[in-house]
């Protein structure tokens, strides 16, 4: 293609305008697209492209005088300070090597310098090294080892880190200066520290404690491969500063914490994890400890727990499932206690006597889809020290088929919430046990959606010591199957919406509802049935009374009233109340009524069949309510229906 294209140019009358064109073409050209030897005053004169010389030398260029100007040969020369005439080392030989210069000369070498150990690197001449020098160490004592890295000459006073680091995993002083304060190898690492710089072993055999504390102590974050057998803890491992990780590569991650004290200790450090490691925690107070420091200047709030499994049970790897005994079990799997906010995610604590403890003020923390197995109490909240308030379990699984003595367990808790979590005891023991110490309480705590599962599956609250020490607590849809205790000492009691069932081979629920005639508001409504028992009072000499307050059901729901819920030689009355409109002779399949005391059926104002069963009439079911009175003392008043 041309560079310049002109019209054609005919002869008449158009032939100027032609030229014209022609000629506006011609100075367009020289004006935008020439390069001028002496360009007019401020006429562009710059390219707007490449300019390629085709093997051309451009000559006779002024010496630089800025950053942006080519420079010659002779200016490149001129560079180096120089004492003699500069000689250029061979190239031929040294093709592998870069150029360096120490200000004097120029010199080939080696990109890397690669040694097999440390002892060699210490031992290597600092001469010669310059801030580009790196150096290659293939291992602490073995090529291979888990110290290989990459280090580089940090010319600078590094004393303060030397003394810092004592295995030598980022800063290697040169023997002839083992300070640091002439310069040292420095490790070039992108700020993640792997344990086996700090010389851990993981052979299950070394303490590799030291190793642990030496590795928090220069980075945030920990990481730790997966050993030949477990990275092992004769002594307690601590964080050293707040927003620190100490990361496994999942349940390949094998630590085993033999020390007698905790395995893993948050110090009082906030914004701490743990992630991705099995924790084997056979002699230790606690696998992981969640606590403040010593002397309770810094608390680990906003703690994080992830997807770590601390395994309690001695051997670890001969079975396929834990014991069912207790011999050997760590104390306790992971205890939290004075920190604030934290969560656990995805993590497990099996096989110790105390899995999840929260204890004095362990407040607002979240479990999320956590499990705990066969450890004597699975959790364990608000035993010692303040309350412990606002914390939560979301999902999981809680089991045991062995000696549990509770698989949930509240002392002095308040707000705790429960949900979506599912319960299964096959030995002794209870499900959920809520009873405070005699100078604690438990209120407000909710249970929903629970799956118990178990012959035994059930709940406890209170043992009728003190009063209103459990109040308002909620158990919320779920299943239960088996007895129930409630104490004298629990009040507003909420069970709605839930599977409680009873069959006939089970121990119904059983508790006293009353304490000294006051009415104690336990509600129980929803899809439930089996038996209610209503605990004798021990005052005899006084009438007294008992309410029960239900709705709706197509179930069969007894309740039972024993011998002196009506004194002995007094008048007292029975009350059942909120009995459904349903409650017609038309609408129901049975209803039954059976008075009793010592001798006589039958001793009350109605009817009575010689059965004992009293037909209710419509004026009775329309009020929704029964009473009956005893002057020889009540044996039982049963009162049963089923709606058709």
């Amino acid at each position: 293609m041309a560079k310049l294209a002109l019209n054609d140019i005919s002869s008449g009358f158009l032939s100027i305008a032609e030229l014209n064109s022609n000629f506006s073409k011609i100075a367009n050209e020289f004006n935008s697209k020439v390069l001028y030897r002496d360009n007019p005053s401020v006429e562009p004169n710059n390219m707007l492209n490449l300019l390629d010389m085709n093997a051309n030398r451009i000559i006779n260029l002024p010496a630089p005088s800025s950053d942006a100007d080519a420079a010659r040969w002779l200016d490149v020369k001129n560079g180096v300070t120089v004492t003699s005439t500069v000689v250029l080392p061979t190239f031929s030989g040294n093709e592998d090597k870069l150029l360096g210069t120490d200000g004097a000369s120029l010199f080939f070498r080696k990109a890397v310098i690669v040694v097999d150990t440390l002892t060699e690197a210490a031992a290597l001449s600092v001469t010669d090294f310059t801030v580009t020098t790196q150096v290659y160490i293939s291992g602490r004592t073995t090529t291979g080892d888990g110290y290989e890295g990459l280090f580089r000459w940090d010319s600078t006073d590094q004393s303060a880190n030397v003394t810092l680091d004592t295995t030598k995993a980022i800063y290697v002083a040169p023997d002839s200066d083992s300070t640091g304060a002439s310069g040292v190898l420095r490790r070039i690492h992108n700020n993640v520290g792997l344990i086996e710089w700090f010389d851990a072993k993981g052979d299950d055999s070394t303490d590799d404690a030291p190793a642990f504390n030496a590795a928090l102590k220069l980075f945030r974050d920990v990481y730790l491969r997966s050993p030949d057998i477990a990275y092992r803890l004769n002594t307690v491992v601590k964080f050293q500063k707040t927003q620190q990780r100490l990361r496994g590569s999942g349940m390949f991650t094998v630590v085993h914490q033999t020390g007698t004290s905790s395995g893993i200790d948050w110090d009082g450090y906030g914004y701490c994890s743990t992630e991705d490691f099995f924790l084997w925690s056979t002699v230790g107070a606690q696998g992981l400890h969640v606590q403040p420091d010593s002397g309770e200047t810094r608390f680990a709030h906003w703690w994080r727990i992830s997807r770590v499994m601390v395994y309690g049970d001695t051997p670890i790897f001969s079975t396929t499932s834990g014991a069912t005994t207790p011999t050997g079990y760590a104390t306790g799997g992971i205890r939290v206690e004075k920190a604030f906010y934290g969560t656990a995610l995805d993590s497990e604590s099996s096989w110790c006597l105390q899995g999840w403890v929260g204890t004095n003020s362990h407040n607002g923390n979240s479990y999320i889809g956590c499990v705990g197995r066969a450890n004597l109490r699975t959790i364990l909240w608000g035993e010692t020290g303040a309350a412990s308030t606002g914390s939560s379990w979301i999902g999981g699984e809680l089991e045991s088929s062995g000696s549990a003595t509770a698989l949930i367990e509240l002392f002095d808790c308040q707000s705790a919430v429960f949900s979506a979590t599912r319960l299964e005891l096959t030995g002794a023991g209870v499900h959920v046990i809520v009873n405070p110490g005699a100078t604690q309480t438990a209120h407000y705590n909710m249970f929903d959606n629970i799956m118990l599962e178990g012959t035994s599956a059930a709940y406890t609250f209170g043992d009728s010591v003190g009063t209103d020490r459990i109040i308002a607590n909620v158990v919320s849809g779920g299943r239960s199957i088996g007895a129930w205790n409630i104490g004298s000492d629990v009040t507003q009691l909420n069970v709605t919406n839930g599977d409680i069932l009873a069959h006939a081979a089970l121990v119904p629920i059983t508790g006293p509802l009353t304490d000294n005639g006051v009415r104690t508001n336990i509600n129980l409504s929803g899809n439930l049935a089996g038996t209610f028992t209503i605990d004798p009072d021990d005052i005899s000499d006084e009438p007294k009374t008992a309410s029960f307050t239900f709705k709706k059901t197509n179930r069969v729901v007894t309740i039972s009233l024993p011998t002196n819920l009506i004194g002995a030689s007094n008048t007292g009355t029975c009350t059942l109340t909120g009995l459904p409109s349903e409650l017609h002779p038309d609408t129901a399949k049975k209803v039954v009524l059976r008075i009793q005391d010592n001798s006589v059926i039958g001793l009350f104002t109605a009817t009575v069949e010689t059965s004992g069963v009293i037909t209710l009439s419509t004026d009775l079911a329309g009020t929704g309510a029964f009473t009956a009175s005893n002057s020889k003392g009540l044996l039982a008043c049963e009162f049963t229906y089923e709606l058709s």
